[in-house]
Parts: structure tokens; sequence; C-alpha cells
């Protein structure tokens, strides 16, 4: 009984830590994000196709 219990409590003790070091790692991950899109608020993709047309429908010559 005893040695089942133990092995039990060895048993949660490594969930515990995994659970720990999984919440420590989402953190640095949320962060380094939160970070990433601080550094790059202001940048925006340009398709090259979209640019090469003109903005309006009129494509005459006024």
């Amino acid at each position: 009984m005893y040695a089942y219990l133990r092995a039990l409590a060895d048993e949660l003790d490594r969930a515990c830590q995994a659970e720990s070091a999984a919440r420590i790692e989402a953190e640095r991950l949320r962060q380094a994000l939160g970070e990433w899109r601080s550094r790059h608020a202001r940048c925006w993709f340009v398709d090259p196709h979209q640019r090469a047309q003109p903005r309006t429908p009129n494509r005459g010559p006024w």
C-alpha cells in the first residue's frame, strides 16, 4: 500500500513539475509574441501585384 502511495506521489510530483514548466514556457512565448507585435505594429504587407495596378478604376488619360 505504501509503495503504491509513494509511486502515486512521485507521479503527481512529476505532473506538477511538467505543468509548471509548461506554464513558464507559455508565459515566455506570450511575452515574446507581445514584443514581436509591438516591434511590428507599423509594418504591413504590400502585395506587389496589387501595387502595380492603379488605385482608381478610371484608366483614361485624365
